[in-house]
């Protein structure tokens, strides 16, 4: 009868602490992921700033080019992710109570700590070989002013002036996402080059759409708006932006009405 009294109190207080153990490592995870979301962010700061430094004074829209954004953005999550597990490791160990909880699995003389020293060395030469690859993203982009577009390709070291005269197609389209809708407007220019001119600042393209009607005024170019008038996330979109999209921006077209 004692025995299994006992049995039964040892199985409940298990319980208790595997419970209270399960909730600090939820605490664990969710600091390790917003410290790598800071550490991503801090990376990006710098190069934000050098990349904001390369778009003329007088651009009214820029943005990115895919490879750039690749590097950009993409690269900079690898060390992130490493020092943020290492962040959060120590964030959470100071928590006196998490410290208790955790001890076997994140203590001094464990396997997961082994491996966090691991990947802090692998994290080390992440950062070392990501660093210089984010500069070279932060190069590539693109910008528009009311006389030329610009782009600057990723590993090129010149940015390529085009005038709006060499616009030669432009496609319009949306896809979806869970939770999103993303349009675009793109640019086919007479090289073969393609910029996206809603890929970064949809909301800003709105306002720079009459500069884009006065820059194509009298121009020759192709328009196709399959890829948005085709498309189920057509049906979502404000009209303002539907006659954006669904016609081409000449400058004897009303300008759109929110």
């Amino acid at each position: 009868m004692g025995y299994a009294q006992d049995s039964t109190l040892a199985s409940k207080r298990d319980k208790r602490v595997r419970a209270s153990r399960g909730g600090w490592h939820y605490l664990f995870v969710f600091i390790s992921v917003a410290a790598s979301g800071l550490v991503w962010g801090a990376i990006l700061l710098p190069f934000h700033a050098f990349r904001k430094s390369l778009v003329p004074p007088d651009a009214f829209l820029s943005g990115g080019t895919v490879f750039g954004d690749v590097f950009f953005y993409g690269l900079p999550i690898i060390p992130a992710l490493t020092i943020g597990m290492i962040l959060g490791r120590f964030l959470v160990r100071l928590i006196p109570a998490a410290r208790t909880a955790l001890e076997p699995e994140l203590g001094e003389n464990t396997k997961i700590v082994s491996r966090q020293h691991k990947y802090a060395k692998w994290g080390l030469v992440a950062l070392i070989v990501v660093l210089p690859l984010c500069f070279l993203g932060a190069m590539g982009i693109w910008a528009t002013t009311s006389t030329r577009i610009e782009v600057r390709p990723i590993f090129s070291t010149t940015v390529h002036s085009y005038d709006w005269s060499r616009v030669s197609e432009i496609e319009t389209g949306c896809t979806k996402g869970r939770n999103s809708v993303n349009y675009h407007f793109v640019l086919d220019l007479a090289d073969g080059t393609h910029i996206d001119l809603m890929q970064d600042q949809e909301w800003n393209f709105e306002t720079a759409y009459p500069k884009i009607q006065s820059a194509l005024e009298g121009r020759s170019y192709g328009f196709s708006n399959a890829g948005f008038v085709g498309a189920s996330c057509a049906t979502y979109t404000r009209p303002s932006w539907q006659e954006m999209l669904t016609h081409p921006p000449t400058y004897q077209h009303s300008a759109p009405t929110p």
